[in-house]
């Protein structure tokens, strides 16, 4: 009888070992990080487990699959021999009591629940360091796995006709990716920032990156060549539109360099120097424009609005920054949007984004209310219904807004009051 109880517990701890080690690499392969082991695989010198690793992969389901077949094989073989050495020992109506009522909580509390848990836990960590075993158990059972994984797709296509073969990763997948890449430290912050910009790239318009109408640095045609370099020199660009009376009928634009070259030379105008310059509407997006951009050659547009007139300009730069941020260069000189005068005050510049005033301020704009209005400035102009003047005030749920500078008809700069809610405000809030 002792001989019997021992060989019952040596028989259930062997099961438990092994039915624990299937289930936490079942899971291990399912939540491992592809991204990181890749790396791993391709750093300098590349970890062997690593490389092992990534093959595995590559057939992830039947890895799953091989797993799942080694649990319930430890569920089947463990429940088996123990129940018969029971029923050797307590014969047959106790052996089937004691279990029923032993082994399945056992089971699934030591042998599923705890190392799933791990599993899931140290994922990349369990997946290296015992990927060697799980390859040798995928061999063992590849081919009960192939046949399993081959009737299976047919009942998926049964239920499924035409269903793709290949599984596809959604966008909220590819955004959590990039979150858990980000705080293990596979990628920086900046630069999940820049791959989900590109994701973003496609939905946005040119009259959300232009620079408007009103602060185009334009050249007259009928300017000469010194005074062009001069407002070159001045504005810092080295591009510039050049146009014919008026904004709304641009030739093209000219390269200060052109004319830097060419300065002595005799007989020469400005309409000599204009290049092509493209043209496209406020409604454009900035996938196609930038391709548009690289096929011709030309790296500035004109975007022009539903009646054909100017309303603002885009260059390659602008799209560009749009994934990868700001761009300054030598002659850029960088000023704050915000300047905080003191606790509940700040200065703020009317062309900022209303949703970066909203979120930097802790500010409750309605934005569906102000659909077509993307500044500061237009929010202003819209509540007030007209041009505002210096010291006109508007009021925006907590806060309140002046005009301080004013450039012919144009808002400049707006002073923000935010008012504070009172400890007994809080509270009454919190309450409610």
């Amino acid at each position: 009888m002792a001989m019997g109880i021992i060989l019952i517990i040596i028989t259930t701890a062997a099961s438990l070992l092994m039915l624990a080690f299937f289930a936490a690499a079942e899971v291990a392969v399912i939540s491992v990080n592809k991204v990181r082991i890749q790396l791993l695989a391709e750093g300098g010198g590349g970890i062997k487990n690593a490389k092992i690793m990534c093959e595995l992969l590559k057939e992830h389901e039947m890895v799953v699959s091989a797993m799942l077949i080694g649990v319930n094989i430890a569920i089947i073989l463990g429940t088996s021999i123990v129940t018969f050495l029971l029923n050797r020992i307590l014969g047959d109506k106790l052996a089937v009591i004691v279990a029923t009522i032993f082994l399945p909580p056992l089971f699934l509390f030591f042998g599923e629940v705890i190392p799933k848990k791990i599993g899931r836990l140290t994922a990349d960590a369990f997946s290296l360091k015992y990927v060697k075993v799980i390859r040798f158990f995928y061999n063992l059972f590849y081919y009960v796995v192939k046949h399993f994984t081959f009737l299976l797709s047919i009942i998926k296509r049964m239920f499924k006709p035409g269903a793709s073969k290949k599984s596809t990763m959604t966008k909220e997948e590819i955004h959590h990716l990039i979150k858990m890449s980000e705080s293990d430290g596979v990628i920086k912050k900046a630069e999940g920032r820049m791959i989900e910009s590109v994701f973003s790239f496609n939905k946005i318009f040119l009259n959300d990156v232009m620079t408007p109408r009103n602060d185009i640095v334009a050249i007259n045609s009928a300017l000469s060549l010194k005074d062009v370099l001069d407002v070159g020199i001045k504005e810092g660009f080295s591009r510039m539109p050049v146009y014919d009376k008026n904004i709304d009928n641009v030739l093209g634009f000219i390269y200060v360099l052109d004319l830097i070259q060419a300065i002595n030379l005799e007989g020469k105008t400005l309409k000599d120097f204009i290049r092509p310059i493209l043209f496209a509407p406020e409604t454009k997006k900035l996938g196609v424009m930038l391709r548009e951009m690289q096929k011709s050659k030309i790296h500035m547009s004109i975007v022009v609005d539903e009646y054909g007139q100017t309303a603002g300009l885009c260059t390659i730069e602008d799209l560009i920054e749009e994934i990868v941020g700001e761009i300054r260069d030598e002659y850029d000189v960088e000023e704050p949007e915000i300047v905080k005068i003191n606790e509940n005050v700040y200065l703020i510049n009317a062309m900022m984004d209303i949703d970066d005033v909203a979120s930097e301020l802790n500010i409750n704009i309605k934005l569906e209310e102000f659909e077509d209005v993307k500044t500061l400035g237009g929010l202003v102009i819209s509540l007030t219904g007209r041009i505002p003047k210096v010291r006109d005030e508007v009021r925006v749920d907590n806060a309140r807004f002046i005009v301080e500078k004013v450039d012919k008809h144009r808002i400049k700069q707006i002073k923000v009051v935010v008012k504070k809610a009172r400890p007994e405000e809080k509270e009454q809030n919190i309450v409610e």
